[in-house]
């Protein structure tokens, strides 16, 4: 599937991150989104996932 032409699945919609939640039955409490674009922010607060910026996940971690 080339989700570039299905809407759903194209950020800041949250239909890929609603998908991989529903196809391995995860509990959204357990994830966190890390992304570098204001379209990640916004997917993961729409689909009810933590989100942090690559910037302060990079700063933190690496």
């Amino acid at each position: 599937m080339d989700y570039a032409d299905f809407p759903p699945f194209r950020k800041p919609s949250p239909g890929m991150l609603e998908y991989a939640i529903q196809t391995h039955d995860v509990d959204t409490s357990q994830i966190l989104f890390v992304g570098d674009r204001p379209e990640d922010q916004q997917a993961a607060e729409a689909a009810g996932i933590k989100f942090c910026p690559a910037e302060v996940w990079r700063n933190q971690f690496c």
